[in-house]
């Protein structure tokens, strides 16, 4: 390789490498390729060529027999290392020819060859110099080809896409997932502001376009939730977002994000008409129903008839505990309908009147909050109706236990005797207890008992009353 010959060949090898930087595309083909070109065409026997990112060997490429390490190679070509502290600046002879692959102040990995000719050293670190800033050119590309699949699969599971647009010309452009919402392609999705206004509701037309028109004129961001219909005609809901970009104190550009909120807002919808149905039940419910946050015992919310068997209104009582109120007449509280058991009090109205309550319910999470909802049953009437049942009971016992005549009751099927009166027992001359194991037959006459049968059988069939 010291003849012209050798010269030549080493010459076209390295324009094969620059013909190789400004080809290939990444670092994996870039250090084979160079490596088969200073192989095969420059004449050297052994070729190793290796590329550090950071921590990490991104790329390494070999030709020929693979060299015996030596302790003078740089910890990147002996796979002890990276390039971070590599101490190797400018080409050397040693044992073999070492080449770092820098760049500036950063080495980006080394290239190992065949002991040459010192005459041959300054080309070979322009060939290494092209060779880091190729590499550098393909690590910036790589970041940013990882950026943009990045941003792509964010788009894609967040179903958004951003924009920027020039105030001055209208002109804008858009990622795939703005084309994507508009159900359209980067290709078909007309440029400019116009393109994106045209799938918007005269309405939200006209609140989006006063909010550009804020943006780039004042400076102000916004924030809107539209409806729009996309080019296949599907109706959508979508969130978005502009602000200005300034430069030396101008609106040079807005940029913003549009989100599709379609799913959301369906869930909304969904939750809206379920309130508004536990709403109309919880209006309509005839028994008065309260919710009491137990963090503080504060009436969270009442339903009418809780106003009308109470004389409050609802803003009267949000916000007010019970005892504040003063509802309970016997100083009582429900603090066991959490527990699920049921509770009968007397309870204080606002006119001052009492009444008889029958309190059940149980604790619930309403709106994420502990509570207590408690359905109030008044059951005045009813306690008065029990209570003119016993006095008219009591006063039946007394004509019973009293009247002059015997009196007994029997039973309709057997005529056995259930109970009778002091009368009725002195007039049979049996005792209280004695004359409950007799029939009304056993006291009659027999001819009386043949008339009476026929009666008691009839009762039986229910044919007399």
């Amino acid at each position: 390789m010291r003849n012209r010959s050798g010269q030549d060949s080493f010459s076209s090898a390295v324009r094969q490498v620059g013909r190789t930087i400004a080809r290939e595309d990444t670092s994996a083909s870039l250090l084979c390729q160079s490596v088969n070109s200073l192989h095969q065409t420059g004449g050297f026997r052994q070729v190793r060529m290796v590329h550090w990112e950071g921590d990490r060997m991104q790329s390494c490429a070999s030709a020929g027999p693979a060299p015996t390490p030596a302790s003078s190679w740089p910890a990147c070509l002996s796979g002890q290392g990276n390039c971070r502290n590599c101490s190797l600046r400018q080409p050397v002879i040693a044992e073999h020819t070492l080449v770092p692959l820098r760049g500036g102040e950063t080495c980006r990995g080394a290239l190992l060859l065949d002991e040459t000719s010192p005459e041959r050293l300054p080309e070979l670190g322009e060939m290494a110099e092209d060779l880091a800033l190729a590499l550098q050119r393909l690590e910036r590309l790589q970041l940013l080809t990882r950026r943009d699949e990045l941003r792509r699969d964010i788009e894609a599971l967040g179903q958004l896409g951003s924009w920027e647009l020039d105030p001055e010309t209208g002109e804008g452009t858009w990622t795939e997932g703005i084309a994507s919402i508009h159900d359209l392609t980067q290709d078909t999705m007309a440029p400019g502001r116009e393109g994106g206004l045209q799938f918007y509701e005269p309405e939200s037309r006209a609140l989006l376009e006063r909010a550009l028109r804020c943006a780039m004129e004042g400076g102000e961001g916004y924030d809107l939730e539209l409806p729009m219909t996309s080019a296949r005609g599907v109706r959508k809901w979508v969130r978005t977002l502009g602000a200005p970009v300034l430069e030396n104190g101008h609106i040079v550009k807005i940029r913003g994000f549009l989100q599709d909120i379609s799913r959301r807002k369906a869930v909304e919808e969904q939750l809206q008409a379920s309130r508004s149905r536990a709403d109309a039940i919880f209006s309509l419910i005839l028994a008065g129903i309260s919710i009491v946050r137990l963090a503080d015992e504060q009436i969270v919310e009442v339903n009418p008839a809780m106003e009308r068997l109470l004389g409050w209104s609802a803003s009267e009582m949000r916000g007010k505990t019970l005892r504040q109120l003063g509802l309970f007449a016997e100083s009582q509280t429900p603090v066991d309908l959490d527990r699920g058991e049921p509770m009968e009090c007397r309870v204080r109205r606002k006119n001052g009147e009492e009444a008889d309550f029958l309190l059940t319910g149980g604790a619930a999470e309403i709106d994420g909050e502990p509570c207590l909802l408690t359905v109030w049953h008044d059951i005045s009437e009813l306690r008065s109706s029990d209570r003119t049942l016993r006095e008219i009971d009591r006063q039946a016992r007394v004509v019973f236990e009293n009247a002059p005549m015997g009196i007994c009751q029997t039973d309709p099927l057997t005529g056995q005797i259930l109970v009778a009166n002091d009368r009725f027992c002195a007039m049979t001359g049996y005792g209280p207890e004695e004359i409950r194991s007799k029939t009304i037959m056993d006291l009659s006459h027999p001819e009386d008992n043949l008339r009476q049968k026929p009666i008691y059988r009839a009762v039986s069939k229910g044919e007399l009353a």
